[in-house]
């Protein structure tokens, strides 16, 4: 989507469980949406399988760790064009990392993406926490905006 650089702009419908015990304090069960500026909406939640899925106009694909399905499964036998998007192809991410130290590339994970990806659960967690229906992010400045408290039950 061309959005590893940014984030996502709003976050809402938080909904979870936190351990009663406090032995960690990461939700147990969670829910909640996080909007990109161009209206799609990501959806994390522990209710779903593992993995993520794409949905478009013409079906959705599913992907985790080398397992892949699609709906419909004739999805999974087209082929990418020459004119279309490639994305970077790195079997061993530990030999990519040396071999982009010795030549000055970009690896395949690159740190600024991590802490793009790592934000989303960050800001989900916070949301979940505060309780608010609505959480608004500034990816350029990488800051909360002020949003009204939704009250807690």
């Amino acid at each position: 989507m061309g959005t590893e650089h940014t984030g996502r702009s709003r976050f809402g419908a938080p909904n979870g469980s936190f351990p009663p015990d406090e032995l960690w304090n990461t939700a147990t069960e969670y829910y909640f949406e996080a909007i990109y500026a161009s209206g799609v909406k990501m959806i994390v939640s522990n209710r779903e399988r593992s993995g993520v899925t794409w949905e478009g106009s013409e079906g959705s694909v599913w992907a985790n760790r080398g397992q892949h399905d699609a709906n419909p499964k004739s999805i999974l036998d087209s082929k990418i064009g020459p004119n279309e998007i490639h994305l970077y192809e790195s079997s061993n991410h530990y030999r990519n990392f040396i071999d982009c130290v010795l030549s000055r590339k970009e690896t395949a994970a690159p740190a600024e993406t991590a802490h793009r990806s790592i934000t989303i659960c960050h800001l989900g967690n916070i949301a979940l926490r505060l309780g608010r229906e609505k959480l608004k992010w500034d990816p350029e400045k990488e800051q909360i905006v002020a949003t009204p408290k939704r009250p807690r039950c």
